[in-house]
């Protein structure tokens, strides 16, 4: 009766985690999970899962490169209780992959130091993570060229 007023939209998750993707946003997430041990299993679920999608489905992973939340993630990783629950297995292996990357990244850019420092934009995490893979793929040609040499 009433059709007129209503119109089908479609949902798009991507859009909405994308949403999610903002520094307070970002900073009430890792203030959570630095409750962790006290959390319930299922909102320490959910702090890490749309940790990872921001990470992986928003390739902005940068975004969690700042000094207060690797803080956070220190504590964590330094408490030898949730190292060896399996209630906290998740937690444990998402942060230490991100901390490796983190790692990673320092070797090739350097500059990485100063920007833990401030909070960035969805922006300047895309500069980040596309610098990164310039200079890999710059070693990596450069490895290939070598390898030609040499035959």
């Amino acid at each position: 009766e009433d059709s007129g007023n209503h119109v089908e939209v479609t949902l798009r998750i991507d859009q909405c985690v994308k949403n999610f993707a903002d520094n307070a946003v970002l900073q009430n997430y890792c203030w959570l999970l630095k409750y962790f041990s006290v959390n319930s299993p299922a909102t320490n679920y959910s702090i890490i899962h749309m940790l990872q999608r921001i990470c992986n489905d928003c390739m902005l992973e940068s975004m969690l490169y700042q000094l207060s939340l690797l803080c956070i993630f220190y504590e964590i990783l330094s408490d030898r209780k949730a190292l060896q629950s399996v209630e906290h297995k998740t937690i444990v292996t998402f942060l230490i992959k991100l901390v490796r990357k983190f790692c990673q990244k320092l070797k090739s850019q350097p500059l990485l130091f100063v920007e833990i420092l401030f909070w960035r934009t969805r922006n300047e995490c895309h500069l980040i993570d596309a610098d990164y893979l310039v200079q890999k793929f710059k070693k990596g040609k450069k490895k290939g060229i070598a390898k030609e040499e040499s035959n």
